[in-house]
């Protein structure tokens, strides 16, 4: 498998090296992005149809593999040698499943906790993915004036990838149970990627009493008969798919999120993709979303060039009403912006944007709230991480 790996980057890397594609063809997107971006935009569009069959014995399953990544964040790591001002510390976890960050020289009393939900159908087994991004998110929050912040990736068992809503919740509220229960005093922030940030919108849907049948019963009565306050204190969505039920054209957009995969995500999450408890994008009234949008603020981010650009404006218009909904729209980017950028700008700072822009929101949001923040003997003071020289929109 680690042979099969090794090719598939080394072969990744010579299509990077050799493709070139004519200027007077290129998109807004390819135009303002980079090189790097434009051909893993169409890897990952060539290969995606044959990444949801899910099958290891794949060659391209190796974009996705635990493994893979794994061994990518560990041979960085080693390369840079740990450097001296990096805190965080990333171990696997089985009481809840997934992968937590941590500080390894302050309190296990976590002021804020991050429980991250990632794109099911490609990463929900596959939780290092995301490590070396969140592990950025991670030290720049110490930078904030965070005490002893926490980022755990919840890890689904392979049957959530071709599994209704309903399953992927059950999964998701008993790992939010234990996350909660171990850490009382913690300030829980709910984030996600795609169909991950779909599925918070779907529970917060439901732990609102928003839609009511048996199955979301059953689920609430889980929820309700915990002694945990499961309520986050806030909610940061990348990419949110919002809508199952309208086919878009592809002509539409770049992107690698195209209508067909969109499909293939609905004819198994979906029990029935007309209902408008799937589609956040049918959620017309404002008294919804003043009972979904936690008391803390929700800040959702999509670019302008993924397919259901329009339809995340949409509910964000509404959703804006409430006074508690930051949007950012990123100009030129497409489905999953930040991490998209992440794997392929070329320098430090670009590639970083985006944590530089979660870190600095959820201090504002959050970092008021926290015991240690107001304690005078345990107090971080936030380092100006943001300059009026920076653009960092």
């Amino acid at each position: 498998m680690l042979l099969i790996n090794v090719i598939i980057r080394l072969s990744i890397d010579t299509f990077f090296m050799c493709f070139v594609q004519p200027l007077n063809a290129k998109n807004s997107m390819d135009q303002n992005s980079p090189f790097y971006q434009h051909v893993l935009t169409r890897v990952i569009k060539h290969y995606l149809r044959d990444l949801t069959n899910f099958e290891k014995s794949n060659p391209a399953y190796s974009l996705v593999s635990n493994l893979t990544w794994k061994y990518f964040f560990k041979s960085r790591a080693f390369i840079q040698s740990h450097n001296i001002i990096e805190l965080s510390q990333v171990e696997d976890v089985n009481d809840s499943e997934g992968v937590l960050i941590t500080v390894s020289c302050r309190p296990k009393i976590h002021d804020l906790i991050i429980f991250y939900v990632p794109n099911i159908p490609l990463f929900g087994s596959e939780p290092y993915f995301y490590v070396e991004y969140l592990t950025t998110l991670h030290s720049l929050l110490l930078l904030q004036g965070f005490d002893s912040p926490a980022i755990f990736i919840n890890k689904f068992p392979e049957i959530c990838k071709e599994s209704p809503l309903e399953y992927c919740l059950k999964v998701f509220i008993e790992s939010l149970i234990k996350i909660v229960s171990e850490n009382p005093n913690s300030k829980i922030v709910l984030m996600g990627d795609s169909l991950g940030a779909t599925l918070i919108l779907n529970y917060l849907s439901i732990k609102n009493n928003v839609f009511v049948n048996d199955a979301f019963n059953d689920l609430n009565n889980m929820i309700v008969s915990k002694d945990n306050d499961l309520n986050p204190f806030a909610v940061l969505l990348i990419s949110p798919i919002v809508n199952f039920s309208k086919n878009l054209e592809d002509v539409r957009c770049s992107d690698y999120l195209g209508q067909s995969t969109i499909n293939n995500y609905g004819s198994f999450y979906c029990t029935d993709i007309s209902k408008e408890q799937f589609s956040a994008s049918n959620w017309k009234l404002v008294e919804m979303w003043n009972r979904i949008v936690p008391n803390g603020g929700m800040v959702i981010t999509f670019g302008d060039e993924e397919l259901q650009s329009n339809e995340i404006s949409e509910m964000c218009k509404i959703a804006f009403e409430t006074n508690r909904v930051k949007i950012v729209k990123k100009a030129n980017k497409g489905h999953c912006w930040p991490l998209m950028s992440f794997l392929t700008e070329e320098t430090q700072d670009e590639k970083e944007d985006s944590c530089f822009l979660f870190a600095g929101m959820l201090s504002r949001m959050v970092l008021y709230q926290t015991e240690n923040y107001r304690d005078p003997e345990r107090s971080h003071e936030p380092m100006n991480l943001l300059t009026i020289d920076d653009d960092h929109l």
